[in-house]
């Protein structure tokens, strides 16, 4: 049996950088937006990026999700998923798989 899983990828940034001025702080909310984002194990995989050496710090990450959007349960659970901006780049492939 051939099924197929389209694969997309969404860019992420912070939109709230005037709060990233303490480098703990900011490393912490990231770290807790990668926890609430544990629900997406089975739909995603992605990397998160604090930048820079001085405030404010700027917070980037990229995301690769199965399905053609982000699930609504990840939507609902994390919250701070407000506070980024996401821009989906582009449908990536299909991967076949044999069951």
């Amino acid at each position: 049996m051939i099924q197929r899983a389209t694969l997309f990828d969404f860019a992420i940034t912070n939109t709230m950088m005037h709060e990233n001025t303490v480098s703990f702080v900011t490393l912490n909310k990231v770290g807790g937006f990668l926890q609430r984002m544990d629900l997406a194990r089975k739909y995603a995989f992605g990397k998160m990026l604090v930048i820079g050496s001085d405030p404010p710090f700027k917070v980037e990450g990229l995301w690769l999700f199965r399905g053609q959007e982000v699930p609504q349960v990840i939507i609902d659970e994390c919250y701070d998923m407000n506070c980024m901006i996401s821009i989906r780049l582009i449908s990536l492939m299909r991967i076949k798989r044999s069951a």
